[in-house]
């Protein structure tokens, strides 16, 4: 039975403006992704993926079209999976399908049977009932000593909840920011949870560079980044305020192997 909240997604994707109206404001996006403090988490990310997936197994939830899931082969990833509830980019994501890449069109509110020694996702769990969720994912599908990767937007800060009051027409029906609350069940449930956050003083820099014409790498954007380093180095606390974070979980080696299969089987 499909979950309402995915049904609900399902059609934003599918049927409704939402990613022409995203598109429209891409110029926007290129400033704020594209400003320092971004460029620095985003190669977090991928340094933390590319040294995890070395031959092995990798799941990408939330894959879209799947652009990261053949990036993941070229870095050397043995197998990999994505998975995603919207049938229109999953028609252009199965165009690629190999061997070693398949795409399956599946809501993570049910069971998924296989199991992976490296899981990720970019600005896909706020779009999900997470919990249950990620807590299934580690336990049944990530298997011992794998690692989950994901990125996903914070909405503490004073800053960013204007934001997502503002800008609802750019979000799906159910998408939420990560609070203090979620986090705060993240490092509960995961004893290996780090948080990487990007955006502080980085994402005014970056509007303002968009107003004003600048390039997304300059010298306001730069000092900003020093700044949001410095204070993410420093005053834990402070991280939830931040724009969006790298979530990164390892599991245990010594944790039950629980998946009913492996991948491929």
């Amino acid at each position: 039975m499909e979950n309402e909240r995915a049904a609900r997604d399902k059609a934003a994707y599918d049927e409704g403006d939402f990613r022409s109206v995203r598109r429209r404001i891409h110029s926007l996006y290129r400033y704020v992704y594209g400003s320092p403090n971004s460029l620095r988490a985003k190669a977090y990310w991928q340094g933390a993926v590319r040294d995890a997936l070395k031959g092995r197994r990798v799941l990408e939830i939330g894959c879209g079209e799947g652009w990261d899931c053949r990036k993941f082969l070229d870095w050397g990833a043995g197998e990999v999976h994505g998975i995603d509830v919207s049938t229109a980019m999953l028609a252009v994501a199965k165009q690629h399908e190999s061997e070693r890449l398949k795409f399956f069109e599946h809501d993570l509110h049910q069971p998924w049977p296989y199991q992976y020694d490296v899981i990720v996702g970019r600005s896909v769990l706020h779009h999900l009932d997470y919990q249950p969720i990620l807590a299934s994912l580690y336990d049944q599908n990530l298997a011992p000593g794998g690692q989950m990767v994901f990125v996903e937007p914070l909405g503490q800060g004073l800053l960013m909840r204007v934001y997502w009051f503002l800008g609802r027409r750019l979000h799906t029906p159910d998408e939420r920011p990560f609070r203090k609350a979620d986090i705060q069940w993240l490092r509960r449930r995961f004893s290996d949870f780090t948080l990487y956050p990007m955006n502080l003083m980085s994402l005014p820099a970056a509007v303002t560079s968009w107003v004003l014409g600048l390039r997304p790498d300059n010298a306001m954007t730069r000092l900003a980044d020093r700044f949001d380093v410095f204070v993410a180095e420093r005053l834990e606390p402070a991280k939830l305020h931040y724009r969006s974070a790298v979530f990164h979980i390892t599991k245990p080696e010594s944790a039950p192997d629980n998946a009913a299969h492996a991948v491929g089987h």
